[in-house]
């Protein structure tokens, strides 16, 4: 009797605890002092914080291949697609730092024994031929840094979803529509989970557990306030990606 009561009370307890949506730092951890978007202190950051589940980042290639970590298509005036990477690698982001690769972000999230997930931007300068760059670039550097296990992906590219998924199966990679699938639409890819904007799911609340029974994750990006958090919390995703890491984990503290 005292085991079966043991067993239903942790199963209880691990439920509640699954309940629980992860944190992600949208961009890292960068409004604070000394931060700033997609840089190394940001990663750092929001590794300080106990409880985030990961740090999130977005990246594009050079036109000499080099995987440069930033949100914009352009630095200033040079396009990130179409310019070489010693164009830009003097250029400084607001916090002093200059803009990081993608090789040295995953050297520090290695270090910081950190979780990522990379958005690969839509490439809209020849998109065939350098979403495919890009996406094997990225590819080959989280092997290279040993991060396999501790990297996921997202695009509002489907041509990069499917990409990714068709060079290595085992990856998990989630979508970010322009115009939303169904939560159908999205398994019938391929893919392993959603990654839509909060506003989406004030129209279709039901997409969240259609999702999680097809075997999809559910992110939600862009809520900053408690009153969007615990909407969400009360929804039951699986994943919040915020500018405002620190309250939404005050939150699921208590």
């Amino acid at each position: 009797m005292k085991n079966t009561l043991l067993f239903f009370l942790l199963f209880f307890v691990s439920s509640v605890l699954h309940a629980q949506p992860r944190v992600i730092a949208h961009r890292g951890y960068w409004d604070c002092e000394g931060s700033a978007q997609n840089s190394i202190a940001s990663l750092n950051k929001a590794h300080a914080l106990q409880g985030l589940y990961a740090s999130e980042l977005d990246v594009y290639i050079t036109a000499d291949g080099v995987v440069v970590v930033n949100h914009d298509p352009a630095i200033g005036e040079h396009v990130l697609e179409t310019s070489a990477y010693k164009d830009i690698r003097h250029l400084l982001l607001p916090n002093g730092e200059k803009y990081p690769t993608l090789k040295h972000y995953l050297r520090q999230a290695h270090k910081n024994r950190g979780r990522l997930v990379i958005e690969i931007k839509e490439h809209k300068v020849n998109p065939t031929r350098n979403e495919q760059r890009v996406a094997d670039a990225v590819l080959k550097l989280v092997e290279k840094a040993k991060m396999q296990n501790r990297v996921e992906y997202i695009s509002f590219s489907m041509n990069v979803c499917t990409l990714l998924k068709a060079a290595d199966s085992t990856v998990k990679v989630a979508y970010l529509p322009r115009k939303a699938l169904t939560p159908q639409q999205v398994k019938a890819k391929g893919l392993d989970g959603i990654d839509y904007r909060v506003t989406l799911f004030d129209q279709h609340p039901e997409w969240v557990k259609e999702a999680q029974a097809l075997g999809l994750t559910v992110n939600v990006y862009d809520p900053v306030t408690e009153e969007a958090f615990q909407k969400l919390i009360d929804l039951g995703v699986d994943f919040i990606t915020t500018d405002n890491p620190v309250l939404l984990l005050k939150m699921l503290e208590k």
